[in-house]
């Protein structure tokens, strides 16, 4: 399949979701006009219909469309009413766009747009019009895209498809249905072996209770004798006692059967978790591809769209072997659509102003892509005309979005975030690239239900710079769960650069701002409930500290003050159900276990909504926690780095830990100082892991403390060594990963 083909199967998918959504929610309304939010939805696809018509070539649906889209506009501007003749209207409209695209799979007779585009223009009048559709639609079949020159192609970075193939290597075709049922499948998978993990603790607990219980009954055992003796009930007595012999019998065989049950299950929860891990691993590489396979074809839209408007324009395309989440780079198709044809209709000027203000006659628009961590990055960057931020100012304050006064104090960032308000345009006039002011929604919609974010950023040369990053793949994110006021919320892990205890005499106000000293510089402290207008803003302090999550902003480092740190977990992030507002703090939801729901918040709108100069209450209230006690864990390898490694892990996530060079130190050390978990390897001198862990479970005193076992060893006897002779957990060296280790540590305590 060439490059062309691909293209037209992506929009053929996208033209059916947008033809749905327009008769779903305008077509079929029979009384009452749609909310202001639907109709806006409604234009959002028609706008975005179009768009991708355009980048497919498929003149006759763009230009469809367009009328599609000038009657929704005259309707929610009021010109119009909402009738019987607009939805007949937008009903052949639908339709005609429908049959004109089966009529090309098919390879038949294409349907005249003629008739209805005349019934369009009569309906709306004049302004609704855009170029000609082609004289002979049946004998014109859309262009071709053609084929890069040469000397361009020569300029691409590498590709998959430059690197000679390996055996095993080959590509496969799979179904993008097959694969996303697969990750509901790894999702849920993952999700039963968290709930293994809740059963395993039950069964825990099952235990303890029926040592109480055991302790209990032998105590009765003692006493009984001196019971008979002085109630003389010989016969009864002896009927108690063969009852009491059943009983204990019974009751350690369950003790027993529930340690080695619980043993089993620990093991198979374990092995199901690990697989889970490995298979969503391998689904998301498989969902990754190279951007060059949507994105390619952006150089001759651009090139065309140049002509169209009689400007010269140097595109530049990098970054295209960058892979992300297929759904991923197709979601951000548009909104890149929206901002490269901004960028030609208000950026570049014409060659004459150009040349007046000492630019070349040629503009420069750059688009290029590039992975930051776990975020994909996209940058369009020209050097055009800029934001008139002047104007932007002005049109908010007629718009109602700001006030004069905070827009006279207004940042150009602050400035910058109103052009992504719905309807709002600086344009002078509307045409069918641009101006109508939907154009910019569409992009930050796009974005935010991604889970990312959408950023102007000044620069010192002419020109605009817009900065797009959202997750490299959607199947799963790691998220940081943080408790506030009895709540439950997760962050983005990739926006965190740390979590610290901060102490109360270390915040400083300075004008009116709370900061705190991290690195030699001052960063806001802002507290998360106060953020989020909780009925409490205030935090809880223990021992005169509190936790502060080190948030990266585009006001750079930003320090939120929250009551706790539960873990950090990686899940899928869904939607919440219904619309979100323009400029939710909120992006979605995840699912723990036992069925509770987390809000997932959007850490770059929580900072950006805030005010600089606000005052922070965070330490108006101080509270005293009660402190619960610490586990101590005992790190035993003979390795100093391996030691060092692990117990800087733990100790950043709030464990005492203490170190033994091998088995034998260990054992001497637990005799006198028992520990809450043991993490020791099983290669080492003297006693090594296998012979530590039977010593362990053979000591009355010593045999309740779990280990885990982190080893080179991963044949599968020795994984099977390791739980017969009783360890809590078994992790191979080679597939180390520090999440997993905390994560293994905190079910088990």
């Amino acid at each position: 399949m060439d490059l062309h083909e691909r293209l037209l199967a992506a929009f053929r998918i996208e033209c059916r979701e947008h033809l749905e959504h327009i008769r779903s929610h305008f077509v079929g309304c029979e009384a009452e006009m749609p909310e202001r939010a639907d109709l806006d939805e409604v234009f959002r696809h028609a706008h975005s219909l179009k768009g991708a018509a355009r980048a497919t070539d498929l003149r006759p649906i763009e230009t469809m469309a367009h009328r599609l889209e000038s009657l929704l506009m005259q309707i929610r501007s009021g010109a119009k009413p909402f009738s019987q003749a607009a939805r007949d209207l937008a009903r052949r409209l639908t339709d005609c766009i429908e049959d004109w695209m089966v009529a090309h799979d098919g390879g038949k007779d294409f349907p005249d747009p003629a008739p209805i585009l005349a019934e369009a223009d009569l309906l709306l009048g004049e302004g609704a019009s855009t170029p000609s559709v082609p004289a002979s639609p049946k004998q014109e079949a859309p262009k071709p895209v053609a084929a890069a020159p040469a000397a361009e192609l020569s300029q691409r970075p590498p590709t998959r498809s430059t690197r000679p193939k390996l055996a095993g290597d080959e590509p496969v075709k799979v179904r993008a249905r097959s694969l996303d049922r697969l990750l509901r499948s790894a999702s849920s998978l993952a999700s039963e072996g968290t709930l293994q993990s809740v059963v395993a603790k039950r069964l825990r607990h099952f235990e303890d209770v029926l040592g109480d219980l055991d302790r209990s009954w032998r105590h009765l055992q003692a006493v009984s004798p001196d019971l008979r003796r002085r109630r003389d009930l010989q016969t009864r007595d002896r009927a108690i006692e063969r009852q009491a012999e059943r009983i204990d019998r019974h009751l350690r065989w369950f003790a027993a059967e529930i340690a080695s049950v619980r043993g089993i299950q620990h093991k198979s929860a374990w092995t199901v978790e690990r697989m889970a891990d490995e298979l969503r691993r391998d689904i998301r590489d498989v969902r990754l591809i190279p951007a060059e396979g949507i994105y390619a074809a952006f150089r001759k839209m651009v090139r065309d769209l140049g002509q169209d408007l009689g400007k010269d324009v140097d595109f530049k395309l990098s970054g295209l072997d960058v892979e992300a989440d297929r759904h991923v780079l197709e979601a951000l198709r548009d909104p890149v659509m929206h901002l490269l044809r901004n960028a030609l209709a208000h950026g570049i000027e014409p060659a004459a102003l150009r040349g007046k203000s000492g630019k070349p006659a040629t503009g420069r628009i750059a688009l290029s892509f590039s992975v930051e961590g776990m975020y994909l990055a996209v940058t369009i960057d020209d050097d055009g005309r800029g934001l008139d931020l002047e104007r932007i100012r002005q049109q908010g304050i007629e718009r109602g979005l700001i006030s004069p006064e905070d827009a006279a104090e207004a940042s150009p960032l602050e400035l910058s975030r109103l052009i992504f308000t719905p309807g709002f345009s600086t344009a002078a006039k509307v045409d069918d690239l641009a101006g109508r002011g939907m154009g910019m929604s569409v992009v930050y919609e796009v974005v935010a239900r991604l889970n990312g974010h959408v950023l102007w950023q000044p620069k010192e040369e002419p020109g605009t710079l817009f900065r797009l990053m959202v997750p490299l793949s959607i199947s799963s994110q790691r998220l940081l769960i943080v408790q506030c006021h009895d709540q439950t919320f997760a962050l983005p892990a990739e926006a965190i650069s740390r979590v610290c205890r901060v102490a109360s005499s270390e915040i400083k106000q300075i004008e009116g701002r709370s900061l705190m000293l991290l690195e030699g510089n001052h960063v806001p402290v802002r507290g998360l409930g106060e953020l989020l207008k909780l009925d409490d803003a205030n935090v809880g302090l223990k021992d005169g500290n509190f936790l502060a999550v080190i948030v990266n902003s585009p006001r750079g480092p930003v320090a939120l003050a929250v009551d706790a740190v539960q873990e950090v977990a990686e899940a899928v992030v869904k939607d919440v159900g219904f619309v979100l507002p323009h400029g939710s703090v909120v992006s979605g939801a995840i699912l723990q276990a036992g069925g509770h729901v987390v809000i997932v918040l959007n850490t770059f709108e929580l900072i950006l909504g805030t005010d600089e100069g606000e005052a922070l209450p965070v330490l108006s209230r101080m509270e005293q926690a009660a402190e619960a006690p610490v586990p101590e864990i005992l790190v035993v390898d003979d390795s100093m780095t391996t030691r060092t490694l692990e117990k800087s892990i733990l100790e950043a996530h709030g464990y005492k830990v203490r170190v033994a060079v091998d088995g034998l130190d260990a054992l001497i050390q637990l005799r006198a100082n028992p520990a809450s978990l043991v993490v020791a390897d099983v290669e080492m001198p003297r006693i090594d892991g296998f012979a530590l862990l039977k010593e362990l479970k053979h000591d009355k005193k010593l045999s309740h403390i779990p280990v885990i076992l982190v080893t080179s060893l991963k044949r599968n006897e020795d994984i099977e060594r390791g739980f017969e002779l009783g360890a809590a957990a078994y992790l191979v060296k080679q597939r180390f990963d520090q999440n997993e280790l905390l994560e293994t540590i905190r079910q088990i305590l």
